[in-house]
């Protein structure tokens, strides 16, 4: 996740040089989700999403679809 959410490296005129994100902020979010019930923690996979936390990512796409479809017919 730290090299998705990384971004370019100060300084360089090149965007071949980029840097990794930060992997504090990516840690305290996953631990807020799993104290929420949204993810937990498994021996063989890391972390997954729980199905309460499935179900949020569902219900919020499927806003943000309605949204940008209403938009689109304006």
């Amino acid at each position: 996740m730290k090299k998705v959410y990384g971004g370019r490296s100060p300084g360089y005129v090149h965007l071949k040089h980029s840097s990794k994100g930060s992997g504090a902020i990516i840690r305290r979010v996953l631990q807020q989700l799993e104290k929420a019930g949204y993810v937990r923690t498994t021996e063989k996979n890391g972390r997954e999403l729980t199905n309460a936390g499935r179900s949020i990512l569902d219900k919020t796409a499927a806003e943000i679809q309605k949204t940008e479809s209403k938009e689109k017919k304006e």
